[in-house]
């Protein structure tokens, strides 16, 4: 269930960056959303809202350390027992 609801996540992401340079029809009344798009995927890919465990650790690990050190969470975490396996493991490359 959990790598269904991962996909889906990752399907309607998709979907969205589609429509979103999609100039035929303007999603949002600014006019330029297209350059804007362009220059955002020449400066960060074109994923760069990354989906997962893996292109997310850094910033997850970083999160988890500054939570911590303020003292939000109790005790250190293994990041990689967070998501469900089946999400981790299927899109390991």
């Amino acid at each position: 269930m959990a790598q269904t609801l991962y996909k889906a996540f990752c399907e309607a992401k998709d979907l969205c960056m589609r429509e979103l340079y999609d100039t035929n029809i303007l999603r949002v009344s600014l006019p330029w959303t297209s350059a804007e798009y362009e220059d955002t995927r020449d400066l960060m890919t074109a994923d760069y809202w990354p989906y997962g465990l893996t292109p997310n650790r850094m910033n997850l690990e970083t999160l988890h350390d500054y939570l911590y050190e303020q003292g939000l969470i109790k005790q250190r975490l293994n990041l990689d027992e967070l998501f469900a396996r089946e999400t981790r493991e299927a899109f390991k490359i």
